[in-house]
């Protein structure tokens, strides 16, 4: 099973996140951010228990967890249920079942987007070697537009590899290119690199590599991503 997070009722309604071992849900400092008052800052934290079990688990949060209203510590992530974050409601659905429906562009179901991802890796070539690098600032990738708006990235080390069957940092866009740009540390700042200049813009154009700086946007389809960067 593939299961994601769907927001069923609440201010990003619609929208879609993929469920991990060690993900966090809140209103600040977490990993899946909700714009909602009655959400802690860290809320919840998603746990891998026995069996591999997948489990949501309260943080101590304010005003919990509910399962039809009842306040619960924690819930078992299996397809179908609905579990509630102050006013926020998340399902859990399985992709592996439901298609990933993005607008009327594209229809893709989970096992043609991994046939998709075999092919790829099948057909590449061998990898270039690359060092890694820390970035000097710190990168943050902010989504501001899209199905993962709100979600901050937080990079430390370089290079990184954004799209959507990037297995570093992963779009929820089956119609974004396989990897849409990178990030590269260079003495300068980090730079960005796209092989798809048409497609992928920085600031409303096109650019193959370019030095990024605070405040920059990539925008690719339907998704913006603001540049941020920070000495910590």
């Amino acid at each position: 099973m593939q299961l994601f997070f769907e927001i069923t009722d609440g201010d990003r309604q619609g929208a879609r996140f993929q469920i991990k071992p060690g993900l966090s849900i809140g209103r600040r400092n977490a990993d899946i951010l909700l714009r909602d008052s009655k959400v802690s800052s860290r809320h919840a934290i998603i746990e891998s228990r026995e069996n591999d079990s997948l489990y949501l688990v309260d943080k101590g949060s304010s005003n919990g967890l509910k399962i039809d209203g009842q306040k619960v510590p924690d819930v078992l992530l299996v397809p179908g249920v609905k579990v509630q974050l102050g006013r926020t409601f998340l399902q859990v659905i399985d992709m592996e079942v439901a298609a990933i429906d993005l607008g009327a562009e594209v229809i893709e179901t989970w096992p043609e987007a991994l046939q998709r991802i075999v092919l790829l890796a099948k057909t590449k070539s061998k990898p270039e070697k690359r060092e890694v690098t820390a970035f000097n600032p710190m990168v943050t990738l902010k989504f501001l537009q899209g199905p993962q708006t709100g979600t901050e990235w937080k990079l430390g080390y370089g290079p990184r590899a954004v799209g959507s069957a990037s297995l570093d940092l992963q779009l929820d866009d089956v119609s974004a290119p396989d990897v849409c740009f990178e990030l590269i540390p260079k003495r300068s700042g980090p730079a960005f690199r796209t092989a798809h200049p048409d497609l992928v813009k920085l600031n409303g154009r096109e650019f193959r590599e370019e030095d990024v700086s605070d405040g920059d946007i990539i925008e690719i389809r339907k998704t913006r991503i603001q540049i941020l960067l920070t000495d910590e």
